[in-house]
């Protein structure tokens, strides 16, 4: 896959390192409760029960929203 494009497909522990954080941390994200919690879930693509992946633009998309709706809640 052609990283530049946004389309790069990242592993959970991918985006652990991109967030710095435990990657305990995202599979909490993905589950279904922490899904539904979420006013903006992480965008999550389920190949299989226990294969997810999120693409590279999807998550900074999302990253971009989070960081736009706390300058606004200042």
């Amino acid at each position: 896959m052609d990283e530049n494009n946004g389309n790069e497909v990242l592993t959970l522990r991918d985006v652990a390192r991109i967030l710095k954080c435990r990657t305990g941390q995202i599979y909490e994200l993905t589950r279904r409760r922490g899904q539904d919690r979420s006013p903006k879930p992480l965008p999550v693509l389920t190949i299989h029960s226990k294969m997810k992946r999120v693409r590279r633009k999807d998550l900074m998309d999302w990253l971009d929203s989070l960081v736009a709706e706390s300058r606004r809640g200042r």
